[in-house]
C-alpha cells in the first residue's frame, strides 16, 4: 500500500471566494507565481499519484502552492492580520471624513 499527501496552498474554490480579500491578497503575494491555484492543478497531481506512473512513490508530501512554502514556510498569519487592521483603519478614517465632509489632516493618527 502506498500513502502520499497532497498539500494544496491557496486554491481558487467556492470556499476561498468567501475569504477575506486582504487575507487572500497577502497569501497570493507570498507565492512565486502571484496567483491562486486552480482545482484542476491539484487534481492532476492526485491522478498522477494514483496512477502506475507513481508506483514507486510512497510517503511523499507534495505541496501544490506555487512555492509558498519553499522559502522556509509561510509568513506568520500575523502579517495578514496587521494588514487587515491597517485596511480597516483606513476604511474607518475614510468613513469619518465622508460623514463630516473633511479632507486629510496633518494631525491624523494611524496605528
Amino acid at each position: 500500500m502506498r500513502v502520499n499527501a497532497v498539500h494544496p496552498g491557496s486554491i481558487d474554490t467556492p470556499i476561498s471566494a468567501g475569504a477575506d480579500p486582504v487575507f487572500l491578497r497577502v497569501t497570493v503575494e507570498q507565492t512565486l507565481l502571484g496567483r491562486e491555484g486552480r482545482a484542476d492543478e491539484v487534481a492532476h497531481l492526485a491522478v498522477f499519484l494514483l496512477s502506475d506512473l507513481a508506483s514507486y512513490i510512497a510517503g511523499a508530501e507534495v505541496p501544490v502552492d506555487s512555492g509558498h512554502t519553499s522559502h522556509g514556510c509561510t509568513k506568520p498569519i500575523v502579517h495578514a492580520l496587521v494588514q487587515l487592521l491597517k485596511d480597516l483603519e483606513e476604511q474607518r478614517i475614510a468613513a469619518v471624513r465622508d460623514r463630516w465632509n473633511v479632507g486629510p489632516s496633518r494631525y491624523d493618527v494611524r496605528i
